[in-house]
């Protein structure tokens, strides 16, 4: 049986609102991202010239700002109470500098956008018999395009930016799960197992008997 409750979903915003205000106490609204360094090549005058980029002081900000999107779903069963409900994070953004060399040139510039969203599923759990809750899932389920600007390279490498864009997307999307799926796991299941539901909602366990 599943039903939709009011008090569930108070509950989910509660733990998730200590955890917006616990990742910007541990500094994690505002993420490092790992440097990188991409081989590029373009044929002129019948010589293929080889480039390269490297990415550098790159930030990820903005994911402390995750909230739920949709109701709370509840499942009653004989084994226990389970409360599913997506998560969400709007266009957190991204930066990085940028050095890249070719024909002899290597002008710096930077890059400057954001991601459009990512969305999470998220699944709790609590036995009858007790006011325990456990974290028994945050798994990443969609991370959206990066749009993003690149300034200061010039008209020369142009041609690299599309390229660019790509590598930054990869190293970003891989960091996104990388820490939500780690660190502000870890946190947020911190903050449930210390946070009992409030006694209206333990009346629930009666729908098991």
């Amino acid at each position: 049986m599943q039903i939709n409750s009011a008090i569930q979903q108070q509950y989910i915003d509660g733990v998730l609102q200590s955890l917006h205000d616990q990742m910007i106490d541990t500094g994690l609204n505002n993420i490092n991202l790992p440097d990188t360094t991409t081989n590029f090549s373009k044929r002129r005058l019948g010589v293929t010239w080889q480039g390269e980029a490297v990415l550098y002081n790159g930030n990820l900000k903005g994911l402390e700002s995750i909230h739920r999107t949709g109701e709370a779903v509840i499942t009653l069963n004989m084994n226990g109470v389970t409360v599913d409900v997506e998560v969400g994070i709007n266009n957190p953004l991204v930066n990085y500098d940028i050095h890249a060399t070719f024909m002899k040139h290597g002008p710096r510039g930077t890059i400057a956008g954001s991601l459009s969203h990512i969305t999470c599923d998220v699944q709790l759990c609590f036995i009858p018999g007790t006011e325990t809750v456990t974290l028994e899932k945050l798994v990443v389920k969609d991370i959206g395009s990066l749009k993003a600007k690149i300034t200061g390279l010039g008209t020369v490498l142009n041609f690299i930016v599309s390229h660019i864009l790509q590598v930054v997307g990869n190293r970003v999307k891989w960091k996104v799960s990388t820490m939500l799926e780690g660190a502000i796991k870890d946190l947020l299941n911190e903050i449930i197992t210390k946070t009992p539901l409030p006694s209206p909602a333990i009346d629930m366990k009666a729908m098991l008997g």
